[in-house]
């Protein structure tokens, strides 16, 4: 964030959200799943958390894969998801 690089910013943060829902066993990580099979997982256990992270994805893929441009704002908005979602129990 501090280099300004917020695509690459954008990366690390939906890494570090996979993660997290990896611990707290919401999805199981695996080199050969996509996105869309982490958001089935994740509808299956949480349907109010699928929603938020459906957006999150399609900012990822639109950033990462469409080389859409991307803010500060945008980046802090997903940081404090991720915030919320590592104060949760396991």
């Amino acid at each position: 964030m501090t280099a300004k690089e917020y695509s690459k910013a954008l990366r690390f943060l939906f890494i570090a959200l996979l993660l997290e829902l990896d611990r707290r066993k919401i999805i199981k990580i695996a080199k050969w799943k996509t996105n869309r099979m982490y958001l089935r997982e994740i509808r299956l256990k949480d349907e109010t958390l699928a929603v938020s992270v459906q957006e999150f994805v399609n900012l990822f893929d639109e950033c990462c894969y469409g080389n859409r441009n991307i803010d500060e704002a945008s980046v802090s908005r997903w940081f404090e998801f991720y915030a919320l979602q590592k104060e949760k129990p396991v």
